[in-house]
C-alpha cells in the first residue's frame, strides 16, 4: 500500500529538530553568571561572540518548529494505536507543547542581550543583565523543559508498551531516557531526549501504513 507523502513530513521533522537542536548547542557559548566583569563585557563588546550566540538561539529556536510538526504526527499516531480515550496520546501532545515553549523561551533569554547589542545599535551598560538573563533560561530548559519531556516520553512509551505501535525497545529505551532527563541539570542526560526523539523518527519512517478494512455491504 503507497503511502501519503504528508506521513513522511513528521518523522523527517523528528530528524531536522535533532540535527538542529546538536547544532545550536554545539555553537552555544554565553558567559557564566559567576564570570568576572571584564570577562563579560568583553565578550558582548565582540561582535563575533555575539554572532555565534544569536545563531546557536535561532537553531534551537528553529528546531523546537520542527519539534511541533514532529509532535503532530506522533500525536496521531499514538491517537490511532491507543483508540476512543486517546488519554496518554494528549498527555504526551501537552508535555511536548510545554517544551517547546520553554525551549524557545531559554533560546530567546541565552540570547537577548546579545541580539540588543547586534540589532539595536546598543551600547553594551548592563552586567546585571547579562549575568540574569541566561541564568534564567538555564532552569527554564533544563529544568522545566526536560520535565515536560520527560512526561511526554514516558506516556508515549506506555502506548508502545500496550499496542506495539512502535518497536517496543523504544519504550524501554524510553523509560531510561524520561529518568535520564530529569538530571539535565548537568547538561549530559539531555543527549537521551535527542536520541530519543531520533529513534522515534527513524520508527516512523519505517512504520508501515496501515490498510483500511473495506466496509461491507449491509
Amino acid at each position: 500500500m503507497s503511502r501519503p507523502r504528508s506521513d513522511l513530513w513528521g518523522p523527517i521533522a523528528g530528524i531536522v529538530f535533532v540535527v538542529l537542536f546538536v547544532v545550536g548547542f554545539s555553537l552555544f557559548d554565553a558567559p557564566s553568571g559567576d564570570d568576572s566583569v571584564s570577562k563579560i563585557t568583553s565578550f558582548y563588546n565582540d561582535s563575533g561572540d555575539r554572532a555565534q550566540l544569536i545563531i546557536s538561539s535561532y537553531l534551537l529556536i528553529l528546531s523546537g518548529v520542527f519539534f511541533i510538526w514532529f509532535l503532530a504526527t506522533l500525536r496521531n499516531t499514538l491517537t490511532a494505536a491507543e483508540g476512543e480515550s486517546g488519554r496518554l496520546a494528549l498527555i504526551a501532545t501537552m508535555s511536548g507543547v510545554i517544551f517547546t515553549a520553554l525551549l524557545m523561551v531559554a533560546a530567546a533569554m541565552f540570547m537577548t542581550v546579545a541580539a540588543d547589542i547586534t540589532f539595536g545599535d546598543e551600547k553594551f551598560v548592563s552586567v546585571e543583565a547579562a549575568r540574569l538573563l541566561p541564568e534564567v533560561g538555564y532552569p527554564i530548559l533544563l529544568i522545566g523543559g526536560m520535565f515536560a519531556a520527560a512526561a511526554m516520553i514516558d506516556a508515549t512509551s506506555i502506548v508502545i508498551l500496550r499496542t506495539g505501535v512502535l518497536p517496543k525497545w523504544i519504550a524501554w529505551f524510553g523509560f531510561v531516557a524520561a529518568i535520564g532527563v530529569l538530571f539535565s541539570v548537568f547538561f549530559v542526560p539531555m543527549s537521551l531526549l535527542v536520541l530519543w526523539v531520533l529513534f522515534v523518527s527513524v520508527a516512523l519512517l519505517r512504520r508501515r501504513p496501515v490498510r483500511e478494512t473495506p466496509a461491507v455491504a449491509g
